[in-house]
């Protein structure tokens, strides 16, 4: 990057990609947290989820500026990132049964576990306990 013009470039893209993110997540972990403690006091076994969901926003915000910068058409962009969302909300996960019913012969309950943890929409419902989960 000897170009001046491409340092330019990187940081303007930067500053949108921070401003968007710290505009979604503080307000959500603020707003989240206050009404948790309001409501039900403070646990501590509701912090990560918290911290969990929210770190899911800048992965989803880097991959909505990835379309955004790779898909000239306007259309042709929002059915990529319903494509993305399709298979991250629910082929991912009939992948995993799919994968689950085919090896059922092995043991395989570890892998399908990790496998259904992974799965980035579906981590901020459920808190991790892969030690109880495996057994």
């Amino acid at each position: 990057m000897k170009d001046p013009r491409s340092w330019t470039v990187c940081w303007s893209y930067s500053s949108v990609f921070l401003s968007v993110c710290a505009t979604l997540i503080l307000p959500y972990l603020l707003v989240s947290i206050a009404l948790y403690y309001y409501f039900y006091g403070f646990e501590h076994m509701y912090v990560f989820p918290v911290l969990l969901s929210s770190s899911l926003i800048p992965l989803f915000v880097s991959v909505g500026m990835f379309v955004s910068l790779t898909v000239e058409d306007r259309f042709t962009g929002l059915l990529v990132a319903l494509l993305v969302w399709l298979f991250l909300a629910g082929l991912y996960d009939a992948f995993i049964l799919y994968l689950a019913i085919l090896l059922s012969e092995y043991p395989v309950e570890s892998v399908v576990i990790l496998l259904t943890m992974l799965n980035p929409i579906d981590t901020k419902h459920r808190s991790f306990r892969a030690p109880e989960l495996c057994g």
